[in-house]
């Protein structure tokens, strides 16, 4: 109860501590029934989180996210390829503008982003930090291009032009800016997209699409998923970018499904058969 009741206070969200008590428990009913235990102590302690209705947010749409990629073109800067990052990774937008320059780096013949806790990142789990492969169509728009001309100096920032708060971060520069950006000058209004999470939201739909793997999502997106046991043993996909881009590359650019869209011929319209009555 004690360690259900801190979590709570700590403001971690009831379905996280659900998990992770459930998680607990699944280990401790094992060790009852192998007689290491004589009680499970995490045993019908799970909170109930609320009934879930309608999520508050949705993915961008195909135009949505081909609209903003391609005024992301006419841009330097974060406003450049923050839009590009966030959609091919699905990552939150706290993760992308607090890499350094290092973190994008080879690993197992693969170009990744290095994501993992710092001062500046702390991370919501221990399984936030991965090594997340680039997508293809964004090594093709030239985004290793930009990394290389960075400044070496300074603090080594991916985006060394948005604005440092004082605690060292950049996300809330980046969070504020963006969402004036694709609002305002873009004119994506909807409530239900967020200028970030939207990316998100999105990859999730994507990657259900492309059929790809449980385990290969959460190494995408960075999610902690107590129910699948199996993805502790090993060193799993977060380990392993060269085989998290194989699932990754599945998921097509809106610009070329835009692009195929308009070259797609029209549909004959049937010709009116008269009646025989």
């Amino acid at each position: 109860m004690t360690f259900k009741g801190r979590r709570l206070a700590e403001r971690i969200s009831v379905e996280t501590v659900a998990d992770d008590v459930m998680g607990c428990g699944a280990v401790c009913k094992w060790g009852v029934q192998n007689k290491h235990l004589l009680m499970n102590p995490f045993a019908s302690m799970a909170p109930r989180p609320a009934k879930r209705g309608e999520t508050a947010r949705d993915g961008f749409t195909d135009d949505e996210a081909a609209a903003i990629l391609q005024a992301a073109r006419g841009a330097t800067g974060w406003r450049r390829w923050l839009p590009w990052l966030l959609c091919f990774t699905g990552a939150r937008i706290s993760e992308i503008v607090e890499l350094r320059r290092k973190d994008v780096r080879q690993e197992a013949g693969v170009w990744i982003l290095d994501i993992r806790p710092t001062a500046a990142r702390a991370g919501k789990n221990a399984t936030f930090q991965r090594m997340l492969p680039l997508h293809p169509s964004v090594i093709e728009e030239g985004f290793l291009a930009y990394v290389g001309v960075l400044p070496i100096g300074g603090d080594g920032s991916l985006f060394p032009d948005l604005t440092v708060a004082r605690d060292g971060t950049r996300t809330v520069a980046a969070t504020s800016a963006l969402g004036r950006w694709v609002r305002r000058d873009l004119g994506i209004t909807n409530p239900r997209k967020a200028p970030a999470h939207s990316w998100r939201h999105r990859m999730e739909d994507e990657l259900r699409k492309a059929r790809v793997t449980e385990e290969a999502q959460d190494a995408i997106t960075g999610r902690h998923n107590p129910r699948n046991a199996g993805a502790g043993y090993g060193k799993g996909y977060r380990g392993m970018p060269d085989e998290v881009l194989k699932e990754l590359r599945k998921v097509p650019s809106p610009l070329a499904v835009r692009d195929q869209a308009r070259a797609a011929p029209a549909m004959p319209q049937e010709a009116h058969q008269p009646s025989t009555h």
